[in-house]
C-alpha cells in the first residue's frame, strides 16, 4: 500500500501479450484489471478499463462498425 491506495500492477510482456491478446482483454473488460505492457524491460503502455462514463457511448457510436454508416448518413456526410 502506497500511501493509503493500493497499488497492484501486472506486469505483461509484448511477446506474451500478442499470443494472449484476448484473454487480456477479457481480463480487463470482466476482472477491471490493469496492465502495463513492458518491452525490452521498459514499460511502453497501459491496458486498463475504461472509465464508465456516458462520454464513450455517444463518442464510440461513430467509430462502431455496425452503427456509423447511418450516423455519417445523418450528419449529411458520406462514406470513403
Amino acid at each position: 500500500m502506497a500511501g493509503g491506495i493500493e497499488v497492484n500492477l501486472i506486469i505483461a510482456n509484448v511477446t506474451d501479450l500478442r499470443r494472449h491478446f484476448s484473454e487480456y482483454l477479457n481480463r480487463t473488460a470482466y476482472s477491471g484489471e490493469s496492465f502495463v505492457i513492458v518491452r525490452g524491460g521498459k514499460a511502453i503502455a497501459e491496458l486498463k478499463p475504461l472509465a464508465r462514463s456516458k462520454k464513450y457511448p455517444s463518442f464510440l457510436q461513430y467509430y462502431l462498425p455496425s452503427q456509423s454508416l447511418p450516423n455519417l448518413r445523418r450528419k449529411g456526410l458520406r462514406p470513403i
